[in-house]
């Protein structure tokens, strides 16, 4: 255990938090969010001193865990990496318990467990200025900085990290999955995706599209097509005959990866379906419509980062509109995108229990004020759809390649549609991947820092 730990957190991220702080410029930030981080956490502890929401599944269970009993709560869905990684980080504390005045079982205390949160939250702002900064190699230390701010600050985030739930900690481990791959650690990327798994079996798809993604890097290396070589289903034809053309190359290298996902599978045959508790409430559907909220959720707050621009932005979507009416075919076309979205609107888009009856969820308001109210309200929503799936395929063109585009919402879909439920933290990884690799206006410094600010508001 000792040596795994010192694989992963020594050679992979340690060196750079040292180089960091000698740079000068993530140290302020760090410090900053940690201390607010730190500052929030207390006042949320004294307000909050029971469990919150679905803390009164997490919590006894973490603590059933330090207490060396595996009884499994039936309405705990994921695999048990956040309880595993909460006994652990108690046997670390326990250490320094005097110094740290915890009581002698530190999983007994809500507070203690929700601190392992704060932790994952600070990591993952060292690991996304990582990210950027590969990313954006030419971008300079203050946007890195900035930008690494902006993500960690994104307000579905930000408000997870205060509570004993997985979304801390498996946005952590899916980002140090891809910053490994990135550097070209892939053995420390494979161990720590069965972290990133443990914490979210939904995670195996991230893992597969960083692994499609460094290939997509090789493909338009030795096919000498740019990024921004125009694209169509045709050139992701070509990725996918040089892919079995190069299979075998492929497997060498990222067959820890492979082998993870297969046994992955292999689990999700024999268990029956994906999550290991409560089969009924989270049965695999056909739900289309998970992508429409998909990108309406994210163009909201892609908005924000470009505000001033924003006017300019609507202009060219009319433009888009008359120029695909002014021809017969691009007409029928779009005829056509009018009706397959408006069908799949009309006969998948199930309503979950949850969303329809759980009112300390975000989503039970916008469910109910904007779906529920009225029957016809949902179709009218599609040119929106249809205006922000634009735009973001759009701003991602600007910097990747058309087979990287269509793999990010092929996983995306992946991860959604088969949920019946309708949960903005569904939407975390696809949407900070998309701020990470957009382009445009929302990528300029003050259009993060309007975004920024925006979620400050949202997060206050």
């Amino acid at each position: 255990s000792t040596n795994i730990t010192k694989f992963i957190t020594t050679k992979s991220i340690v060196n750079h938090v040292f180089l960091m702080i000698e740079s000068n410029f993530l140290l302020p930030s760090l410090l900053i969010f940690t201390s607010v981080c730190i500052a929030l956490f207390q006042r949320i502890n004294e307000v909050s001193q029971t469990p919150y929401m679905d803390e009164p599944f997490h919590a006894p269970q973490a603590q059933r865990f330090c207490n060396h009993d595996l009884t499994w709560d039936p309405k705990i869905t994921t695999f048990p990496g956040i309880y595993a990684m909460a006994y652990l980080y108690s046997k670390i504390s326990t250490i320094f318990t005097s110094a740290l005045l915890y009581l002698h079982d530190p999983c007994s205390s809500l507070m203690f467990l929700r601190s392992l949160n704060i932790l994952f939250a600070v990591s993952s702002l060292i690991v996304f200025y990582l990210i950027v900064k590969k990313v954006h190699w030419n971008r300079g230390e203050s946007f890195w900085n900035v930008k690494s701010i902006n993500l960690s600050t994104f307000p579905v985030l930000f408000f997870f990290n205060f509570l004993f739930y997985t979304d801390a900690g498996s946005t952590f481990f899916v980002f140090l999955v891809y910053l490994l791959i990135l550097e070209g650690k892939i053995k420390s990327s494979a161990l720590a995706s069965l972290f990133a798994i443990s914490f979210r079996q939904t995670n195996v798809i991230w893992v597969a599209f960083f692994v499609a993604e460094d290939n997509i890097k090789e493909f338009h290396l030795e096919t000498k097509l740019e990024e921004n070589t125009p694209g169509s289903f045709h050139l992701f034809s070509k990725f996918l005959t040089w892919t079995l053309r190069n299979l075998a190359r492929i497997t060498n290298r990222f067959w820890s990866h492979l082998l993870i996902i297969a046994l992955f599978f292999v689990f999700v045959i024999i268990n029956g379906g994906v999550v290991v508790g409560d089969r009924q409430a989270h049965a695999p559907v056909v739900h289309l419509s998970q992508m429409f909220y998909f990108v309406a959720f994210t163009q909201f707050f892609r908005i924000f980062g470009f505000p001033l621009h924003l006017y300019q932005e609507l202009t060219s979507f009319s433009k888009f509109i008359v120029h695909r009416v002014s021809s017969p075919k691009t007409y029928f076309v779009s005829l056509l995108v009018l009706v397959a979205g408006t069908l799949a609107i009309h006969k998948f888009s199930p309503a979950h229990l949850y969303l329809l009856s759980d009112n300390r969820h975000f989503t039970f308001y916008v469910w109910k004020n904007f779906f529920e109210r009225f029957s016809w309200a949902r179709y009218c929503y599609l040119p929106i759809y249809i205006y922000s799936f634009r735009s973001i395929w759009n701003s991602l063109r600007q910097n990747r390649s058309f087979v990287w585009c269509l793999a990010l919402f092929l996983c995306t879909a992946a991860t959604l549609v088969p949920s019946l439920l309708l949960e903005f933290r569904y939407f975390l990884v696809p949407f900070l991947i998309i701020s990470i690799h957009s382009g445009g206006e929302s990528q300029t410094k003050i259009g993060i820092v309007f975004q920024t600010l925006f979620f400050v508001i949202v997060n206050a």
